[in-house]
């Protein structure tokens, strides 16, 4: 248990939201794996927003104010396509 402890606590030290971080309990007894999944994601974005020059898992974490990407246009262009 000290281990998650300690995975959770550098969670919150590299910057992950508590909302985004799982308890003990969720990971010890299985309780809520998707907490904890989400938790792990959270934590390389965190990491990946640090430039600590390692490329981790995920996305990067958005910035305020950034825009996203429009997904849709890429989607009809790919539809518009022929198989052949």
């Amino acid at each position: 248990m000290e281990n998650i402890e300690f995975f959770t606590a550098q969670c919150k030290k590299a910057g992950v939201k508590d909302e985004n971080n799982f308890m003990t309990v969720d990971l010890y007894e299985k309780k809520n794996m998707e907490a904890v999944k989400i938790a792990i994601v959270a934590f390389a974005r965190a990491l990946n927003s640090s430039n600590t020059g390692v490329h981790l898992i995920g996305p990067n974490e958005m910035k305020t104010g950034e825009k996203t990407r429009d997904h849709n246009s890429s989607e009809s262009a790919m539809t518009n396509k022929s198989v052949k």
